[in-house]
């Protein structure tokens, strides 16, 4: 199971529910706790664990920039300079290029992306530096998503920088040692104000890129094979701020996970947010010492993991609140769900709901697009809890990856204690207790 920082970061419950404090402070927390992770680990002794949450909380910083102090501005600041911007200054744990190294930058373009990178050739030495055939590799893996989310599934490109980028408006891709510091890349914006176009709040960026995915804590024997999912959750970032960014980081963060799936069916990286498979041989509608379960590639320790579904009970807007932290990323199952059983078309109109609205109205949106399929989130949201309690039960459940996903744990379902279990039968007896919000 990847894991966040060593340094906690519970505290970010970013939910509509429960602001336990402010959006400066919420902010601000979020990006001292990755300072303080770049400092400890700078050297890769403890080895940072990958995670994908820097680019929904920048999303989040930049929408509500007026409301943040001068010193969180100061924390943040650093991740919307580009890599070869001469006047920028690096984030902290990031070195950026040199001045002398920017004319020097290879470049390789594609039909819609130009990639910058250091050749290994020409600095062997420099942490930064990636191999040309690598870079070629994630060339055409990049055109493969493109063709995937923009051309197949009918999302919106992600509005053109122009010329802020260099001599054309290719969408922008800079490969830096991000894997230093636990970051598979990030999707950022410049400092400008936003595009407003086609929607108000669209906004155009550019990504940042590990160099070669090599470190350990990737996991995979190809470094190619953590790198495709990364292009393709990160990518639907980029879409998802032609939209709006205004809306919940956690919503994105789902969103942007099921796309991995969308993208490269076979890879399967992200079932490690959800916890493993067990078998509840009981029928008690939670997992007991002793009962058998599949162990998730790269998590092979013999203990169940802490993932989405081992946290039902908490919302599909937290963000940070699991031991692992990481639960946003586990919700892709809502968005699977959503997509299985209204058609992938579901969630274009969602997003394009999202961008006419101004502010974050991330389930008024989904509440209007289900309108228009003769549904609800309230009758989506029940039923979704449903195909949970059993996902490979073909008479609860309509995923189609039904069998990949474990049981919900039912111990904490609903606030009165009541269980669930595997059962369809007892799944599905009436119920006293009151369900907490959107969980």
């Amino acid at each position: 199971m990847k894991k966040i920082f060593a340094v906690s970061i519970t505290c970010l419950m970013l939910s509509g529910h429960a602001y336990a404090n402010s959006i400066d402070t919420r902010i601000a927390d979020f990006f001292q706790s990755i300072q303080a992770q770049s400092v400890a680990t700078g050297s890769l002794a403890s080895k940072p664990q990958p995670n994908r949450q820097l680019t929904p909380m920048l999303m989040y910083a930049k929408a509500h920039w007026d409301q943040l102090s001068t010193q969180t501005r100061h924390l943040v600041q650093p991740w919307f300079y580009r890599p070869d911007d001469a006047k920028g200054k690096p984030p902290s744990g990031v070195s950026f290029y040199t001045p002398f190294q920017v004319p020097k930058l290879k470049t390789i373009q594609t039909t819609h992306f130009m990639f910058r990178y250091l050749d290994i050739v020409d600095y062997p030495n420099d942490a930064n530096s990636a191999s040309a055939s690598f870079v070629n590799q994630l060339a055409t893996e990049i055109e493969t998503v493109w063709s995937t989310e923009v051309t197949t599934l009918g999302y919106n490109a992600p509005p053109s920088d122009g010329t802020q980028g260099g001599v054309n408006g290719l969408y922008d891709v800079y490969l830096l040692d991000t894997g230093n510091v636990g970051i598979y890349g990030y999707v950022t914006g410049d400092r400008q104000p936003l595009t407003g176009i086609p929607y108000p709040h669209s906004l155009h960026t550019y990504m940042v890129l590990d160099n070669d995915f090599a470190q350990n804590q990737f996991g995979y024997a190809n470094p190619l094979t953590p790198a495709k999912v990364t292009l393709a959750h990160e990518f639907f970032h980029s879409i998802q701020n032609g939209y709006d960014n205004q809306e919940y980081p956690a919503f994105f963060e789902s969103l942007s996970t099921w796309m991995e799936d969308m993208v490269y069916p076979t890879i399967k990286d992200n079932l490690q947010y959800l916890g493993e498979v067990y078998t509840d041989s009981n029928g008690n509608g939670q997992y007991d010492t002793g009962e058998p379960f599949t162990e998730r590639p790269r998590s092979a320790n013999n203990n169940r993991e802490s993932g989405s579904q081992d946290y039902p009970e908490l919302y599909l807007d937290a963000f940070g609140l699991t031991p692992s932290g990481l639960e946003q990323y586990g919700r892709f199952v809502w968005i699977r769900y959503l997509s299985d059983r209204f058609g992938p078309s579901l969630i274009p109109s969602i997003l394009h709901n999202t961008g006419i609205t101004d502010g974050n109205n991330t389930y008024a949106a989904i509440d209007a697009a289900l309108q228009t399929r003769g549904s609800s989130l309230a009758d989506a949201f029940h039923e979704f809890g449903i195909w949970n309690a059993d996902p490979a039960h073909p008479s609860l459940s309509g995923y189609t990856n039904g069998a990949d996903y474990p049981i919900a744990w039912g111990d904490n379902l609903f606030q009165n204690g009541a269980n669930i279990s595997s059962n369809a039968s007892k799944a599905l007896q009436p119920f006293a207790g009151k369900q907490a919000h959107l969980s």
